[in-house]
């Protein structure tokens, strides 16, 4: 026998790792494609480009209106900032704009019965303009945020309105409240709130003019 031991001897076969050794790999592989597509999901859900693409216009779809923003800062986790924001409905002008539109609520929250936090509008502008028929360009607006049967009020725990005006035509007249200052700690079914509002107000009816000041403070039941 000149053949050496080892080739005499049976091989070794190759042990077997256990099952959890063997899954351990995959499962964590597993776990971080999870991780990555969930933080991928979550940054894009995130970003003003759904904001953009998604939620404004299934806004403009509810309310019949064309909804544009220079600036979108979007969480679902904290709220929305709008600056440079315009909404539009019939006629060649805005029914909205406001320098800036700051609402904190989660997202999740702003269904039937939203309750937001916090509303801050800063130089909004309410131009509401009737037609000779009668019709003016809030009313798809009005229509579309109707409260149906059973429909739940949202509960809003601070409004806040900074150099705000709200403009009224007709034909010839012309109203108007402007620099309005406003504050309202709360407005929600069977609470009471606490409103204060400072403006200056003017009224044009042809060559007739009035003018003059506004200053309330209310409780709100």
């Amino acid at each position: 026998m000149n053949q050496p031991i080892a080739a005499i001897l049976p091989a070794d076969k190759p042990r077997r790792l256990p099952w959890w050794r063997r899954w351990r790999g995959r499962l964590l592989w597993l776990v971080g494609t999870t991780a990555i597509l969930l933080i991928g999901a979550w940054l894009f859900v995130s970003s003003a480009f759904f904001f953009r693409g998604i939620i404004i216009p299934a806004l403009e779809k509810k309310l019949h209106a064309r909804i544009t923003a220079e600036q979108i800062d979007w969480s679902p986790l904290n709220g929305i900032t709008l600056r440079g924001l315009s909404i539009q409905t019939t006629g060649d002008k805005p029914v909205f704009q406001a320098a800036e539109l700051r609402l904190r609520a989660r997202a999740w929250e702003l269904t039937d019965g939203a309750v937001i936090q916090q509303l801050h509008l800063a130089g909004p502008l309410l131009h509401i303009a009737v037609a000779p028929d009668g019709t003016s360009n809030l009313d798809p607006i009005i229509k579309a945020l109707q409260k149906g049967e059973g429909g739940k009020s949202p509960d809003l725990s601070k409004l806040s309105v900074a150099n705000g005006t709200l403009r009224y035509t007709r034909e010839d007249t012309t109203c108007a409240i402007k620099d309005i200052d406003l504050t309202l700690d709360r407005l929600a079914d069977d609470v009471s709130g606490k409103l204060k509002i400072t403006a200056n107000a003017s009224h044009q009816d042809g060559a007739n003019k009035l003018a003059g000041q506004l200053n309330l403070q209310a409780d709100l039941t």
